[in-house]
């Protein structure tokens, strides 16, 4: 059996003195009951996703029943997480719009 001596002997000592301090003070520490994905289900209202629907003149009666439809989505009761945009490719398109456009 050996005695390390020297630097190498107080470096041990340092180490061995610094996990003990650190056993020493730790507390035992208890997680929230509540999962974070559960709060976030509960309490987080998703973000709303961009349906544009793109249309060359005037829509007709039938699809016009059908973007209806799916404005009334994100309305009570059903609450939908979709916002509707009806962009006529005649007129200007905002500058969002029209890169979706040209993608």
């Amino acid at each position: 059996m050996s005695i390390v001596t020297g630097e190498q002997g107080t470096l041990m000592i340092r180490t061995a003195a610094t996990l003990a301090s650190i056993l020493a003070i730790s507390t035992v520490t208890h997680a929230c009951n509540v999962p974070v994905f559960r709060y976030a289900l509960e309490r987080w209202r998703p973000d709303a996703y961009d349906a544009i629907v793109f249309h060359d003149g005037r829509l007709s009666p039938a699809d016009s029943t059908l973007v209806q439809r799916m404005a009334d989505a994100s309305a009570e009761p059903v609450h939908a997480n979709l916002r509707t945009n009806l962009a006529n490719v005649n007129d200007s398109l905002p500058r969002w719009v029209r890169s979706v456009w040209t993608a």
